[in-house]
């Protein structure tokens, strides 16, 4: 009889302990989809903003980059939160040098200065390194090490 009810709490105890583990397991198999949702979502939203950089870059020179300049704006606010912390706040930086640098432009043409000269130059360099910077942010080893030098809207220079 003993040995009857010690089997039947194994029993027990084992259907309990069978039970812990399914739930764990389920538990974490939610989780590692919920990762690879978000990580999905991450990838997409840095393609955009890689995207919309390009467009900014181009747009540099041009009438319409106001125009882009508020295209980024309106994105960042809708998808920021998908981008890694360095990027979202790069972006924002980004795009508010692209709106000032026909003003770099302007004062440089104007005074002709050497130093002048070197603000437009850093800011553009500043402009041109975000494409870089989204490559290296998500990560794909073959994308972060092969791609990052010389990366351009139009492709590798």
């Amino acid at each position: 009889m003993i040995s009857a009810l010690i089997a039947l709490g194994g029993v027990a105890l084992g259907s309990h302990l069978a039970t812990i583990s399914q739930e764990r397991l389920a538990r974490a198999n939610y989780q590692y989809q919920l990762r690879l949702t978000a990580l999905d979502k991450r990838l997409e939203k840095h393609q955009e903003a890689f995207r919309l950089w390009s467009r900014l870059y181009e747009a540099l020179h041009s009438p319409v980059l106001q125009d882009v300049v508020y295209q980024c704006q309106e994105w960042w606010k809708d998808n920021c939160v998908y981008l890694t912390p360095e990027i979202a706040d790069r972006f924002v930086r980004t795009y508010n040098s692209a709106a000032n640098h026909p003003n770099l432009i302007a004062i440089w043409r104007e005074s002709g200065s050497a130093e002048d000269s070197a603000k437009v130059k850093e800011n553009f360099e500043f402009i041109r390194e975000l494409g870089g910077n989204i490559h290296l942010a998500v990560g794909l080893p073959s994308v972060a090490r092969e791609m990052t030098e010389g990366i351009s809207p139009f492709g590798v220079t």
